[in-house]
């Protein structure tokens, strides 16, 4: 019945991964998590008009290791009305481990900050990872490999 589960946290949590993420309460819970308030996040939320801007996939493999370590992630980029860079992680844990994940959003930043973009909302939809070779830079580095084919120099 318990299945490996170490605690009741995470039992509350998988059932409400798996039941409710289609449905994008897991989203909104997420976002509680982070703001601590519904109102903030309502506000926030109602405050910024966004516009899907593109939608691209980047991936990073070493070619010339022993073992070739690799990071796939699909982003979706959208335009703000402010000048914030924003990154939301809409991921399931199961596709893509959270340090995984700040890798990601430390590789739109970086991205952002060297050539100057402001005004856009990443979001973070899926991943592809290996157990043993995958490591957070390279989750980076696939990050700025996607904004690159969005924002060429």
């Amino acid at each position: 019945y318990w299945n490996g589960v170490n605690s009741i946290k995470e039992i509350v949590q998988n059932y409400i991964t798996r039941k409710f993420y289609r449905q994008g309460v897991y989203k909104m819970l997420c976002l509680f998590q982070r703001t601590g308030s519904w109102d903030i996040m309502m506000k926030r939320r109602d405050a910024m008009q966004k516009k899907l801007f593109a939608e691209v996939e980047g991936n990073y493999v070493r070619p010339f290791c022993a073992i070739p370590k690799y990071a796939i992630v699909t982003l979706q980029i959208y335009k703000l009305d402010t000048d914030e860079i924003l990154f939301e992680n809409h991921c399931p844990h199961e596709r893509l481990p959270e340090r995984f994940a700040e890798g990601v959003e430390e590789g739109v930043r970086f991205f952002a900050s060297e050539n100057n973009i402001q005004g856009i909302q990443v979001e973070l939809l899926d991943g592809g990872w290996h157990e043993s070779d995958s490591h957070q830079r390279d989750f980076m580095l696939a990050a700025m490999f996607a904004l690159l084919k969005v924002f060429p120099k």
